[in-house]
């Protein structure tokens, strides 16, 4: 694990906040990254938002299109 190195940032009137240029690279964190901000009893984690939302496995069972017989009963 990364050795945890203390960063300090100042809230904007508008909300926002910068995060300083090591940690956005360490992360590779660049412009348009989209976050996920979770507040838990021992503070905010800011994580990378998943590309996709997560689904159950087997949901997209049968959903494309076949003339073929299936091979299973």
């Amino acid at each position: 694990m990364a050795q945890d190195v203390i960063f300090v940032t100042t809230v904007s009137a508008r909300g926002l906040i910068t995060l300083p240029e090591a940690v956005r690279a360490r992360l590779n964190w660049n412009a348009g990254t989209r976050l996920v901000a979770e507040d838990t009893p021992d503070g905010v984690i800011l994580r990378e938002a998943l590309a996709f939302a997560p689904t159950p496995q087997g949901s997209a069972f049968g959903i494309l299109k076949t003339k073929r017989k299936p091979k299973s009963a």
